[in-house]
Order: structure tokens, then C-alpha cells, then sequence
């Protein structure tokens, strides 16, 4: 059954509205969005909610760029939600979310039922996020210009132990069985099983924190280390999922996703750790 409701703004001039089609095991959902504050450098998170489990975590449907004029169809599977503790039936309400500079900002909701304040899961996201002190990068972009504006977000690594962390990862990650990824050729992979703990780099450990990644990795049993063949201190983590279900929400705007991995790559730089999209190192 298709169903249309006009999404409530959070914040000036924003309008649209969203389309939820139902089917046997699936929600297919189409959003119109016009935002006159959106720029190049901006992510739009889509999420899932329910008004009778309002305290439990919101369910990442997808991210888009803000520069997106038609948003592409995103789908959510009840194989995939249910792991989260929904089920398809429980989803009602929907929060649009920018994200920008380091922060989370709710612009609008779609709600199915009745209209709440869907947009309070974010006070917790910050609150988790300061407890942390891990913060999301920005979307891909040259690595000298993510360098420039990740400066704050780096992870401290002394200038002459990059090489040594580099060298760590490598020698852990080459114990385990050698596969390939189709498509990817740039990267020696290795596949690590449930529960190894390969290295000590906040990177790695950010990228394998979150709940989604651990259950990705509990369903499949494994997921991947990849050292890059021409400088081995571009390194990445790849966890195999559905497409649309980046097991990696906080790092899904440095994602990519190849043979049914979804792949977040981390710079071992002379001053820090710097997420990455590890496809953007081909030139090396």
C-alpha cells in the first residue's frame, strides 16, 4: 500500500514530502526534499522510528548528498531491521537529518501515526558522541583538503610512530588468509574472524564500535582488513552487508560499497588518523 504524508520542518524553509510503499518483507521509501540550506559538503541521514518504541535507537535507512536534487529510492529490509529489534510494522515516523561541520541538525519528519518529538534521539547521539570524544569525518573529498578540515578530528599519533602503527597492522592483518574483494584490486585483503582484535589504532576501533557493525559481523562471521599495495599507511576495514544498510553509520559518508562490502578507509598520516574513502588513493 502506497501512503503520502507532507513532512513537518524543523528548521526555515524546508518542504517536501515522503512516500511509503509497503510490501511482503520490505518498506520502499521515496523523499521529496526542498532545502534552500543545503551545500556540496553536506550529508542527509534518512531514519526510521516508532512511536511504541520511542526509546530505542533510531534505525540509518540511508544517507544521500546534500547536493541531490532527486533522491534515489532507499529500502528497508525486515531481514535487516529486525536484527535491530523493530519490525516492519513498528516503523511510523521518519527524521531527515543534515549533517555538517561536525554536527547532527534534525530539518525535518514524516510521521505515519501520531506526530512526537522524533527529533529528541539526537540530544543522545551528541551526548555519545562527547562520552566518546569520536566525531563523524566529512564525505570524500581530495585527502590534502580532508586533511585541512579534519584537523580537529584527527586521532593523536606521535610524528614518528605512523609508520610504526602502519607497519603493526600490516604484520597482524598478513596472519590471516588472503581473499579478494571483485572490483577492488588496489588493496591486499584479509579476512579476520568474529571477535579478532587486530590492532590498537583508534581508527579501527571506531570504525568496529557500533552495534550494526557487530552484528553484520556476527551474522557473516568475518569481516575484512585492507592494506594498500603501493603505501601501507592507507589502510581499510570492509564489513560485508546488504547495500543499503551501511553496517558503519558513523562513517557512511566514507563508505563505499564493492562486492557486498561496505569499505571505510583510514589514513595513517605523519600527525594523525583520517577517515577516508579508500578509493580515492588510486592514483598511488
Amino acid at each position: 500500500m502506497l501512503r503520502t504524508v507532507i513532512m513537518s520542518p524543523y528548521i526555515k524553509d524546508v518542504s517536501g514530502t515522503l512516500e511509503q510503499q509497503t510490501e511482503n518483507n520490505s518498506i520502499h521509501i521515496k523523499v521529496h526534499l526542498n532545502c534552500s540550506e543545503l551545500g556540496e559538503s553536506d550529508i542527509l541521514r534518512l531514519y526510521a522510528l516508532s512511536t511504541s518504541h520511542a526509546a530505542m535507537s533510531p534505525y540509518l535507512v540511508e544517507s544521500f548528498s546534500g547536493e541531490t536534487k532527486d533522491f534515489p529510492e532507499a529500502v528497508i529490509y525486515e531481514k535487516d531491521i529486525s536484527a535491530t529489534g523493530y519490525k516492519l510494522c513498528d516503523i511510523d515516523t521518519y527524521v531527515i537529518t543534515k549533517y555538517s561541520s561536525g554536527s547532527e541538525t534534525a530539518i525535518a519528519a514524516a510521521f505515519f501515526g501520531l506526530e512526537w518529538s522524533a527529533s529528541r534521539f539526537l540530544k543522545n547521539s551528541v551526548k555519545k558522541q562527547h562520552d566518546h570524544k569520536e566525531e563523524s569525518p566529512q564525505k570524500d573529498m581530495p585527502l590534502s583538503r580532508a586533511k585541512e578540515i579534519l584537523q580537529s578530528r584527527k586521532a593523536p599519533t606521535k610524528n614518528d610512530e605512523s609508520n610504526i602503527y602502519a607497519a603493526e597492522f600490516k604484520k597482524n592483518a598478513q596472519k590471516h588468509s588472503k581473499v579478494n574483494i571483485d572490483g577492488e584490486n588496489n588493496y591486499d585483503w584479509y579476512k579476520i574472524m568474529q571477535n579478532t582484535v587486530i590492532s590498537s589504532l583508534s581508527g579501527v576501533r571506531h570504525a568496529l564500535s557500533n552495534k550494526y557493525a557487530a552484528m553484520a559481523i556476527n551474522d557473516s562471521g568475518h569481516y575484512l582488513a585492507g592494506i594498500c599495495k603501493n603505501d601501507y599507511r592507507h589502510i581499510a576495514i570492509a564489513i560485508p552487508s546488504c547495500r543499503n544498510i551501511c553496517p558503519m553509520p558513523q562513517l557512511s559518508d566514507c563508505c563505499n560499497y564493492i562486492d557486498g562490502y561496505h569499505i571505510a578507509g583510514i589514513y595513517l598520516g605523519e600527525d594523525g588518523q583520517y577517515f577516508e574513502k579508500h578509493l580515492q588513493n588510486n592514483e598511488y
